[in-house]
């Protein structure tokens, strides 16, 4: 893999986070987790991006275990993770995804129905 010419067309991790958990609670041998506590995150592939979409797959939550498992390689056992963490996790697979970092979100005014749309930098909320 050291001489492969196609090395710098491999996927990069382009987000490092810390689990807001910290990495408290998970069993032996669920995480791979760096000496400085930050899982690499990696964007989604074509697969993922389809995998996401697939309706049978996000009820039984496959969808969501085989997106974690993509992006972030470091947990061996996605089925474990702690919804402390998958919220977190979600978000910053989404801003590994977007080039700018940022999603845009609709929102309805319940009073005069305008609907406006707003950009949220998902950097600001991993960092909160």
């Amino acid at each position: 893999m050291e001489n492969n010419p196609l090395k710098q067309y491999f996927r990069r991790p382009s987000v490092y986070m810390k689990l807001p958990s910290g990495g408290a609670g998970y069993p032996e041998g669920t995480l791979d987790l760096p000496e400085n506590g930050e899982l690499p995150i990696y964007p989604m592939t074509a697969i993922d991006e389809i995998t996401a979409r697939t309706p049978d797959a996000l009820f039984n939550g496959t969808a969501v275990v085989e997106l974690i498992r993509s992006c972030v390689p470091n947990i061996k056992d996605p089925w474990a993770v702690t919804n402390v963490d998958l919220d977190a996790l979600l978000v910053a697979i989404k801003a590994a995804s977007s080039p700018s970092g940022e999603m845009d979100v609709e929102s309805q005014c319940p009073k005069c129905e305008d609907v406006s749309t707003f950009k949220i930098i998902l950097a600001g909320i991993l960092a909160s």
